[in-house]
C-alpha cells in the first residue's frame, strides 16, 4: 500500500526550543518602541479618526464610547437636544454624506426600524411631500418636550 506524504511531515518548527524567545523590536511596554496611550503616541492625530466615512471623536468618558471613540454624529444631536442618545436612537445622515454632521443634516429615529421603513419610503416612491415634512418637522418634538437629562 503507497501512502502520500504530508506537506510538513518531517520538517522542524522555526521556533523549536526557543521558549520565551523574542526578536529585538518588540513592542512590550516600557520596551523600546512603545510611545504610550492618547497623545503620548506618537501616532496621535488629536482624537478625530474616520471609520468607514463616519467620523469618530476621542472620548472616553462617554457611556457609549467604543474603545474611548465616539460618532461624532450622535455627540452633535445629543448637544443639540440636551440629552444623551440611547443605544437604540439612530442617527440618519439626509444627505447620506456620513462625514457631513451639521444638525441641518442630521435626524433622529427612535429605532432602527422607523429609520429602515423611511429608507424603504424613499426608495420606493421618492422624497414625496410627506417625507419633505417629516424632514422639516424633525426637531420639534424635542423642543415641545425641552431637554431631556
Amino acid at each position: 500500500m503507497i501512502t502520500k506524504k504530508r506537506k510538513n511531515e518531517g520538517r522542524i518548527p522555526w521556533n523549536k526550543g526557543k521558549k520565551g524567545w523574542t526578536h529585538s523590536g518588540s513592542f512590550k511596554k516600557g520596551h523600546k518602541g512603545y510611545s504610550g496611550n492618547g497623545e503620548a503616541n506618537s501616532n496621535w492625530k488629536g482624537g478625530i479618526k474616520l471609520l468607514r466615512g463616519y467620523i469618530q471623536i476621542y472620548e472616553p468618558e462617554h457611556p457609549s464610547a467604543v474603545k474611548n471613540y465616539v460618532y461624532e454624529h450622535r455627540l452633535v444631536v445629543e448637544e443639540y437636544i440636551g440629552r444623551r442618545l440611547t443605544k437604540e436612537e439612530v442617527v440618519h445622515h439626509i444627505d447620506e454624506n456620513r462625514s457631513n454632521n451639521k444638525i441641518e443634516n442630521l435626524m433622529l429615529f427612535e429605532n432602527n426600524k422607523t429609520h429602515m421603513s423611511f429608507h424603504t419610503k424613499i426608495r420606493q416612491f421618492g422624497i414625496t411631500n410627506p417625507i419633505r415634512r417629516q424632514i422639516q418637522n424633525r426637531w420639534l418634538i424635542y423642543k415641545k418636550e425641552g431637554p431631556k437629562k
